[in-house]
């Protein structure tokens, strides 16, 4: 008798309920169901604030991921499971059980959660086999042997609290971690292998699927009659096959249709930011502003309207951002949906409206529900390559009426520039006038922006955090961090009434910042005496400012200067957050260098890291490498007070510069080598004055902020047609977009430089030293150098890449055309616009 594909997993939930006495099977059966959309926020809230009284860190942030994949496969599994229709439920049920009982054991948990975040790294996406599963026996039983080596380790983490003794107990506590599990995280990976293995058989098949069908539909469409009676027969017995496959195919293609728009739309990753707010939590820290009458009232009055939560630098407001869609997802009901957004000042692309709108947009959509008049709509914009704002306006609009109650979220809209600002405040203001649905926005930012919210909306529910408000998740914070830094031993004290001394200090130190306080506890963690720690006491900081530059005079008398000073100026520069690895690779370039000098490359980042005096600091669920706030980036581009401290100061444009210097130099190494092909020259000649003339103009309009014509998006020019196999490959993981090559595995810088070497060049000139390399990646059909024109776009399209470089005030591509002598279109001759 063959197996079912979920043989391995419902002999591993067996597994996992024989191991519970008969009131935790009952339990289990109580918070078994097939999880929602809101399922992984709303049980990792609960997991967090049923341990609040351990008042430390919440981990909500480390196992999302991991849980995020569990409901993925959760929500989909009983499509092809037809044994046994609970055994989704019972695979959410039997991890949400093992979670809940492990966490109430606080070390033992830290390292289970720290396990599964590192497990969550790995964990299969959606997106990898949401199109080919259904057809693959063999890809549904990888899919179900993966989880169930997850529900095993689940086990084995459960029946080391099971009632079998003190001594029992006590052994599997202190037993280390990896020699008990050590051998899960083998299985699980073997497992991966084996998914993608599969996943690589299933491309196959349904790769060889569409080119017979294409072959046999091209055959009868040029009415093909001269084949023998042999080739009927056969062809006879194959029709039924045939129909079925066209069927699988029409299934893939609707599939990949609408993911590859969803992926045009927004591939912004929101919950990123999100998790990372999360991560800052301690105990019950947060709570406060939803417990507040405002906030009620605005949950619950029944018409639209709009709340603004404002406050001091530091004063901890995207906390309360995440707290509040904590809270939101908590209570929601099936005909409520929850959008947020939290803008970065380190991630350019996060402080722009259209951005922002169509990462709202997204996560109103998925494949299921992707509604007819919408999917047009966005394939026109798509096909156009224009996000015009009234576009966007539109579907939000659209997709926002579909749901009874609608909540918008947006955390550090001060972050964003005012016009951008502007753009945004326009959109949430459309939304709450124009929509039949109910709709409530909440925003958080500094109080700066008052006169720009007022504007926008007429009433305004309005609480700004100050520290009457913050006082108690400040002893909160302060009490639980401590604790967790003597239980570490990060912090040792001889005397214990010192304990009080440093908790009485800080508290009124702190007047409500975070930020100041979560710097303070860190100078006193590295203090070696009592003495040391009391004088650290007595001489603490007024202010930021004050706190910097104590961090950077450590820096100096540890003669730390040159590392840390260049590691604050990539960061500073870098478009988006760099990984550990991307900035470790950038560190060890020279502008000009002719390849990749791997001794240069220092062997252990984090220790270099670490030099930073927490100025820098490492997110641990992506280790990307981020400023612990936006007002250190803020106070680094300013002028020094001390000038010991000049060298860690920077311009922005000096850094950007030499960004660029590094991409181009990176790009150009003799690692990548390749034949490089000139672009075509134009056949009709236009001045280069007539360029500069133009294109000054939409630089002067684009100063106004009047709209000016955008240049599409790479392959606005290139054909539209829908490569069904390479859009298989991709969501596979089998090709990326992110890298030309995916064969150049060893440079993890390259997926940054190839994307954003433009944009850090806008500043050269024809006297500097990498003048001609650049001109070269500008000029050439390098396909490590993504740029946003086609060979058509440059020879021809002269209207949009004047457009393109006006919009991005790109100096050094107007300084090209001037000295190349670059000609364009004749239909272009003038720039109308």
């Amino acid at each position: 008798m063959l197996q079912t594909p979920n043989a391995g997993l419902k002999v591993a939930l067996d597994q996992f309920q024989s191991n519970l006495t008969n009131d935790q099977r009952a339990q289990l059966q109580s918070i078994s169901s097939i999880p929602d959309a809101n399922a992984v926020i709303t049980f990792t809230t609960q997991l967090d604030e049923e341990n609040a009284k351990r008042k430390s860190r919440c981990v909500a942030s480390r196992v999302s991921t991991f849980l995020q994949s569990i409901q993925q496969f959760a929500s989909i599994v009983d499509t092809f499971v037809s044994s046994n229709p609970q055994i989704a439920a019972l695979v959410w049920g039997s991890v949400k059980f093992a979670l809940l009982l492990t966490s109430n054991f606080s070390s033992y948990f830290d390292k289970i959660s720290s396990f599964l975040m590192g497990i969550g790294k790995d964990c299969p996406r959606y997106t990898e086999y949401q199109a080919l599963y259904k057809d693959s026996d063999g890809l549904q039983k990888s899919l179900c042997n993966f989880y169930a080596s997850l529900i095993r380790f689940c086990t084995e983490a459960v029946r080391a609290l099971q009632n079998q003794g003190p001594l029992h107990f006590t052994q599997a506590i202190l037993q280390p971690f990896d020699v008990r599990f050590g051998q899960f995280r083998d299985d699980i990976q073997i497992c991966r292998k084996d998914i993608k293995e599969e996943i690589r058989l299933a491309l196959h098949k349904a790769t060889s699927q569409e080119q017979q069908l294409q072959l046999l539909e091209r055959k009868e469409a040029a009415s093909y009659r001269s084949l023998s009676k042999t080739f009927y027969k056969k062809a006879d017995i194959a029709s039924e096959e045939q129909r079925k496959w066209r069927v699988q195919r029409d299934l893939r293609r609707s599939s990949l249709r609408r993911q590859h728009l969803l992926d045009q739309l927004s591939v912004h990753n929101h919950n990123a930011a999100f998790n990372q707010a999360r991560s800052k939590c301690y105990g019950t820290t947060g709570r406060w502003l939803t417990e507040t009458t405002e906030f009620k009232q605005w949950v619950k009055m029944d018409e639209s309207s709009f709340f603004w939560c404002s406050g001091s630098l530091g004063s901890g407001k995207t906390i309360l951002t995440a707290k509040v869609i904590e809270r939101l997802c908590q209570s929601s009901s099936d005909s409520t949906r929850i959008t947020y957004f939290f803008c970065r000042f380190d991630d350019s692309q996060s402080l722009q409206s259209a951005y922002i709108s169509r990462s709202l947009i997204r996560q109103c959509l998925d494949l299921e529900n992707f509604p007819t008049a919408v999917e047009t709509r966005l394939s026109d914009i798509i096909k156009t390559g224009s996000w015009d704002a009234h576009d966007l306006d539109f579907l939000l609009q659209s997709l926002i009426d579909n749901s009874r109650l609608h909540f918008i979220i947006i955390d550090g809209l001060d972050e964003c520039a005012k016009a951008e600002r502007g753009q945004v405040l326009k959109m949430l203001q459309s939304s709450i006038r124009h929509s039949s649905s109910l709709v409530k926005v909440f925003v958080a930012s500094r109080d700066s922006i008052e006169t720009e919210i007022n504007r926008h909306f007429k009433h305004v529910h309005h609480v700004k955090t100050n520290p009457a408000f913050s006082s108690q998740d400040i002893e909160t914070y302060l009490n639980g961090v401590l604790e967790q830094k003597i239980e570490d031993q990060d912090l040792i004290i001889g005397d214990p009434g010192l304990r009080e001394e440093i908790r009485a200090s800080l508290s009124h130190g702190a007047q409500g910042m975070f930020l100041w306080l979560f710097f303070q506890i860190e100078e006193i963690c590295n203090q070696d005496t009592d003495e040391e720690i009391r004088q650290a006491l007595r001489s603490l900081p007024k202010d930021l400012p004050d706190t910097y530059n104590r961090a950077l005079s450590h820096i100096v008398r540890r003669n730390q200067i040159e590392s840390v000073s260049k590691i604050f100026r990539l960061v500073g520069a870098a478009e988006r957050p760099l990984t550990l690895e991307e900035l470790r690779e950038a560190l060890a370039i020279e502008p000009g260098q002719l390849y990749l000098k791997r001794e240069r490359m220092v062997n252990d980042i984090s220790r270099v890291i670490s030099h930073c005096e927490n100025l820098v600091l490492v997110n641990e669920e992506d280790s990307t490498v981020h400023f612990a706030h936006h007002t250190i980036k803020t106070f680094l581009l300013d002028q020094p007070r001390e000038p010991p401290l000049r060298k860690f100061h920077f311009e922005q444009e000096t850094a950007n510069f030499q960004l660029g210097e590094i991409c181009v130099t990176y790009l150009s190494f003799n690692d990548f080598k390749r034949q490089l092909i000139k672009l075509p020259k134009p056949q009709v000649q236009l001045t280069a004055d007539k360029i500069l003339e133009s294109t000054m103009n939409t630089i002067f309009r684009g100063r106004l902020s009047i709209p000016i014509p955008k240049l599409a998006k790479v392959g606005r020019a290139r054909d539209h047609s829908f490569d069904v196999g390479k859009q298989l490959s991709e969501r596979a993981g089998l090709t990326t977009t992110d890298v030309p090559d995916k064969g150049y595995l060893g440079y993890p810088f390259l997926s940054y430089a190839s994307v954003h070497w433009l944009s850090h060049c806008s500043e050269f000139t024809l006297e500097s030293p990498l003048w001609r390399l650049w001109t070269s990646l500008v000029e050439t059909d390098y396909d490590l150098a993504i740029r946003p024109w086609t060979f058509e776009d440059w020879s021809a399209r002269g209207k949009d890449i004047g457009s393109w470089i006006g919009e991005k005030d790109h100096v050094a591509l107007l300084r090209l055309i001037e000295h190349s002598k670059a000609h364009f279109s004749d239909e272009n001759v003038g720039f109308p616009w």
